[in-house]
């Protein structure tokens, strides 16, 4: 059998082509069943290194992607637009009270009292968290543990399911995707009830894997679409249903293009088109939320992202949603800032006459590093 050739970057003539041959070789050792051996390792621990390093050199890690806009496969994922934190422990310092839904209305700044108590978007935090993996686990426990991650699936995307579109991805879950157990950073594992018939058989079947800490902190982003539609791995952090709701649509959004849509992965415009659309529909969610912080938000968030006063931008968001440490993780904290930033530029540009292609472009501004917190 002959030898995968070693990824050297020196023999490459470009970087696109250092890129797409080193994403090749991550996406093909990422879908071998079984153990890798030491060499094919090696292989896959290169090759991720030189994905990470030549899209960190341009500007490509951002909330919505983590794609190769000018071709190869892709890799989707959702860190906050402009405000790339990275993956952190869980916040010690995070609250959690026993009653089950709480308010954003405790935040002490300039832009404190723009709502009142029964205005604030309302917040609960998961009563189903991700369990803690044992290596005594047993086969039942593992059958436990993928109906959790299932019913915390549905948990989150339930506080939005009002939504036409949301109600219509809910249906979309539920006929094609599975949960599988992380076995490694790069290996998961679905176990089959004795009655229950091979779920990849669906021709648009998906596979869903919440990831441990220890497996996250090295997640490229706190959610990623993988394998063209077909993986879809979400860092365990998130624990307030509503944010986690947000991203969960947001990336059932691409593996609905991807799988069912045809969007083609290594089509630039194509992806652009897929990132506007999810966008939009997170935008209708913020706005479904909490319409009064909503309106707040692009009233006086407005004129701040005109005039990039980035750190009143944040305290504004800050007041109107729960996006702070205090009662957030730092995935979800992200995930506000890039949201309320998306929603605020995208609204000035409809309301100014741009265009779709306009949009884009604005969009390809926010996941720049002008636009880091």
């Amino acid at each position: 059998m002959p030898q995968r050739p070693p990824l050297n970057p020196q023999t490459s003539n470009t970087t696109e082509q250092r890129l797409n041959r080193a994403q090749s070789i991550v996406d093909k050792l990422s879908e071998k069943h079984g153990r890798l051996t030491r060499q094919e390792r090696r292989e896959l621990e290169m090759a991720e290194k030189t994905v990470k390093e030549i899209q960190e050199q341009q500007g490509m890690t951002r909330r919505g992607a983590l794609k190769v806009l000018a071709g190869g496969a892709a890799v989707l994922g959702t860190i906050g637009i402009g405000a790339y934190l990275g993956l952190n422990k869980p916040n010690k310092d995070v609250q959690q009270t026993n009653s089950p839904v709480h308010t954003a209305h405790e935040t002490k700044n300039e832009y404190q009292n723009l709502l009142s108590r029964d205005e604030s978007p309302k917040y609960n935090y998961s009563k189903i968290q991700p369990p803690e993996l044992k290596e005594k686990d047993g086969f039942k426990r593992m059958l436990e543990i993928q109906e959790i991650f299932k019913q915390r699936t549905r948990e989150a995307l339930g506080k939005f399911s009002d939504h036409p579109k949301v109600k219509e991805l809910l249906k979309f879950l539920d006929d094609n995707a599975y949960y599988s157990v992380p076995t490694g950073p790069d290996q998961s594992q679905h176990f089959l009830k004795p009655d229950e018939k091979d779920p990849r058989e669906s021709k648009n079947h998906f596979e869903v894997v919440y990831m441990p800490q220890k497996y996250a902190e090295n997640m490229r982003s706190s959610a990623l679409t993988l394998k063209k539609g077909r993986l879809l791995r979400i860092a365990s952090e998130f624990r307030i249903m509503e944010w986690m709701g947000l991203v969960l649509t947001h990336e059932l959004s691409h593996v609905h293009d991807l799988l069912i849509g045809k969007e083609n992965p290594k089509n630039k415009d194509e992806y652009l088109n897929g990132e506007l659309k999810a966008h939009l529909l997170e935008m209708e969610l913020l706005k479904m939320w909490s319409p009064q912080a909503y309106k707040i938000l692009i009233n006086k968030g407005t004129p701040l992202y005109l005039q990039k006063r980035k750190n009143e931008l944040r305290r504004l968001i800050e007041s109107l949603y729960p996006a702070t440490g205090k009662e957030a993780s730092q995935n979800e904290v992200s995930l506000a800032i890039g949201s309320c930033l998306a929603a605020i530029a995208i609204e000035h540009a409809k309301k100014t006459g741009k265009t779709k292609k306009e949009m884009i472009e604005i969009y390809k501004q926010l996941i720049s590093k002008e636009w880091y917190f």
